[in-house]
């Protein structure tokens, strides 16, 4: 019931990650969606939210982790 399993960002590389764990009946759904995500920005979410938050890609990992990049991506390409 309680089963868990590790969050896998789709902004994992240069920046950090929280090492947040989400339930698993929602893995592949969460997976699912960044991948179409990530395929749409043409694989550079990072990149989107540094542009649409105006900071430098340096900047970026300063101020959010791997998963807040993430969720920050996916909230402003679905408010566009």
């Amino acid at each position: 019931m309680d089963e868990t399993t590790k969050y896998k960002s789709v902004s994992d590389g240069a920046i950090e990650s929280l090492g947040s764990v989400i339930p698993e009946q929602l893995a592949e759904e969460t997976t699912h969606a960044y991948a179409r995500l990530n395929e749409a920005l043409g694989g550079d979410i990072p990149g989107f939210v540094a542009n649409r938050l105006q900071m430098s890609p340096e900047e970026l990992p300063v101020a959010l982790a791997a998963e807040q990049v993430d969720g920050v991506a996916l909230a402003i390409y679905n408010i566009e």
